[in-house]
Formats: C-alpha cells, structure tokens, sequence
C-alpha cells in the first residue's frame, strides 16, 4: 500500500539522505518515514543522520562523491550560523538538495534560506504526507515553499500589506537600527558606544524585538538579526 498515493520520481536519483538536526527524536522519526516510504516505493536508498555539525560536515564531505544526496537541516542547530552550514553544503556538492526542516518562523526564516542556497523550507508542523511532497518536490529541482509563504513573497514583492507579510516591518526606525547591529554580531557593549544608549535601554529594545517578531527567546532573535542582515536583494525565482 502506497502511504503518499503519488509516485515520487523526485526521488529517482537520490541514493543518500542526510538528516541534520541536533533532536534525537526527530532524527528518529524523519528516517523511520522516509524508511517506510522507501520501502513502499522499493527504493533503495543511504539515510544517514548528524547530530551536530562537525558530523554533518563530514558526512556532506563523504556524500559528496557518487550519487545524487538530499540534506534536511534543521534551523537550530548549535554553536553554528545556519546560513553558513546550508553555504558549506552547497560548496561541497553544488548538486545536493537541500530542504530547512524547522521550527522557526517562514515569514522571518524562509527567503535567507533560500538565498544562502536551500532548494525549500518546510515547518515541521505539517503532516507526513506533506512532508513527503516537499521532499518530492525539491528532489524533481522545484522550490518549497507553503502556499502561504509563496503568497507572502509575492505579496512583499507587490507591496502588499507589509506588516502581515513582513514582522520586521513592525520595528521603528530605533528598532530597526539595533535589529541590524545584532546582525552584524555586535554585542551590546559595541551597540552601547556606538548608539549612546544604555545597556538597560539596549536590553529592552532586544525585548521588544523578539516580542514583536515572536520569537521564542534571544537565540532565535541573534539568528533572524543575523539573516535579514546578510539577505540580499536577489529575487526568489520559482520553477
């Protein structure tokens, strides 16, 4: 019995899937779907898994030679720039698939994903079988993206409602300015000399940043910093 219904030819010239995500559970589960599907499909396919991203590199080095490699890299991992990780994937095996499987919000996260060279993003709130057709879609050389988060770039590029579609657009003008220091990585000691304000009033424009963007707690707020930052102006194409 086919669980997805759908063929997936995307998934033809895969032989190695690597799963990167520092949640062993999540590890666990992402391969026993793919496993599943696999076998329905009498596939044969490599699912290896990393931890961290000293193994994840390794593993990419490795992959790198012979047969075609899919990446699914979590937003979160740990003592790395995200944007530098997917970069490093990319440079290693230009051909590799690469799709962001994360928790962290698309309208913030998604687009610097793509533009530091992911093929998708996908939130793991979905479903399996959405899950499925991401990876189906990204493996046929197609972008995923949500219909919702296809709208809202469509909608930004348009200038449509800027707010709904884009948080940051939320920020003043003060905000804005100690939003893009964070992004360079200066501390608040730098943003402190540079800015003249205190390291209280500093402290509470990081606060109500994070509450305006809703992100859950200053890691993420050093990641979104870090990301509108480096984002360049180069359009998302679509296929």
């Amino acid at each position: 019995m086919n669980l997805y219904a759908n063929e997936m030819a995307g998934f033809d010239e895969i032989r190695n899937i690597l799963v990167i995500d520092e949640q062993p559970f999540i590890r666990i589960a992402v391969s026993e779907i793919l496993r599943l599907h696999f076998i329905d499909q009498q596939i044969d396919i490599c699912i290896h898994d990393a931890e961290d991203v000293q193994t994840a590199v390794r593993l990419t080095d490795q992959l790198s030679v012979g047969g075609g490699c899919l990446a699914l890299v979590d937003f979160c991992m740990p003592q790395v720039c995200d944007m530098d990780l997917i970069k490093h994937l990319r440079l290693v095996n230009a051909e590799m698939f690469i799709l962001v499987f994360s928790m962290l919000d698309e309208k913030i996260f998604a687009e610097p994903a793509l533009l530091a060279g992911a093929n998708g993003y996908l939130m793991k709130d979905v479903k399996p079988p959405t899950f499925v057709q991401a990876i189906q879609c990204v493996c046929s050389g197609n972008i995923w993206l949500s219909d919702s988060m296809k709208n809202t770039l469509f909608s930004r590029a348009a200038g449509l409602d800027p707010v709904k579609n884009n948080p940051i657009s939320l920020l003043s003008n003060r905000e804005l300015e100690i939003f893009d220091y964070i992004g360079q990585g200066l501390s608040r000691l730098k943003i402190n000399k540079i800015t003249g304000l205190s390291n209280n009033t500093i402290e509470t424009y990081r606060k109500n940043i994070k509450l305006k963007l809703g992100l859950q707690d200053f890691s993420e707020l050093n990641k979104a910093a870090f990301l509108n930052h480096e984002k360049s102006n180069k359009p998302i194409k679509f296929y």
